[in-house]
């Protein structure tokens, strides 16, 4: 009996330690995963904001231009090469492209490896005002020489006439990215739009993909704040990923969800002003 009471005792005493040990394990497993998902989607936001064509944007939500300096979401021109070639919608370039144009005929080398335009992609051209414009209609227009052709349509009008028959009147290719945090109960999900355009409803599901949720401030801070420090502009991203009780973060063995924190701050943007010209 008291050799029974001992054995039972001691294997009572490894399967608690064994239960333990894998509960922790498990718990361990879903943190890892939790941080490094997190992480991972703040550093390929950081990324592509660090390598963006231009300063990024403060957007509000509903993707409107945030005022101050502070917002929830930062909107983002990811360069797709070049160069491109504007000319007349019939391909002349003996007569002027007028003011407030719409239509052009767009050459570029397919074999140099630069991708025809696309809906909704934009471009910036080359001009003193420097305008840009987004991409309504794409129609392929034959090859000329080793230059494929395409006359596109765009939803704003030249600001300013060109003269392809004097100069080269060449443009630059490049997609609207957006990132907003948007917030559902205690918590804040990353939104990602992989191409903003001026005609898309942010709040349409089809329009974005969730990148990741579990989100909080950090502290009282906002989520992107832009500074200036000595000449300095950065936009900083400051927050707390947690793994928000979601299923994929789930703790199998005694059935619970595991909540993780990881504070985070990023500089996504950082850009030292020229100097002032000197007399």
């Amino acid at each position: 009996m008291v050799s029974i009471a001992l054995v039972s005792s001691v294997g009572l005493m490894i399967f608690s330690v064994l239960t333990s040990t894998l509960k922790l394990s498990s718990q361990n497993v879903v943190t890892n995963v939790s941080n490094y998902r997190a992480r991972q989607v703040l550093d390929r936001l950081g990324e592509l904001a660090r390598y963006a064509q231009d300063t990024p944007v403060l957007i509000n939500p509903d993707g409107a231009l945030a005022t101050g300096t502070t917002s929830d979401g930062v909107l983002l021109k990811n360069s797709l090469g070049g160069p491109y070639v504007f000319k007349n919608s019939n391909g002349q370039t003996d007569t002027e492209i007028q003011t407030g144009a719409t239509s052009f005929m767009v050459e570029f080398s397919a074999a140099a490896g630069v991708a025809a335009p696309k809906q909704g992609d934009c471009f910036s051209l080359a001009l003193s005002t420097g305008p840009e414009l987004e991409v309504a209609t794409v129609t392929a227009a034959g090859n000329v020489g080793s230059l494929s052709r395409v006359v596109i349509t765009t939803t704003q009008g030249i600001p300013e006439g060109a003269k392809p028959g004097s100069y080269t009147v060449t443009g630059y290719r490049y997609r609207k990215e957006a990132y907003v945090f948007v917030q559902s109960g205690n918590y804040w999900s990353l939104r990602r739009y992989p191409k903003v355009t001026s005609a898309m409803n942010y709040t349409n599901s089809a329009s974005y993909i969730v990148m990741s949720a579990g989100f909080q401030k950090l502290g009282t801070q906002p989520w992107f704040t832009k500074v200036t420090d000595n000449g300095t502009q950065a936009i900083w991203l400051r927050a707390v990923a947690r793994s928000s009780n979601r299923s994929e973060y789930a703790e199998k063995i005694s059935g619970r969800n595991t909540l993780t924190t990881m504070p985070v701050q990023i500089k996504l943007w950082n850009y030292n002003a020229p100097p002032p010209p000197t007399s």
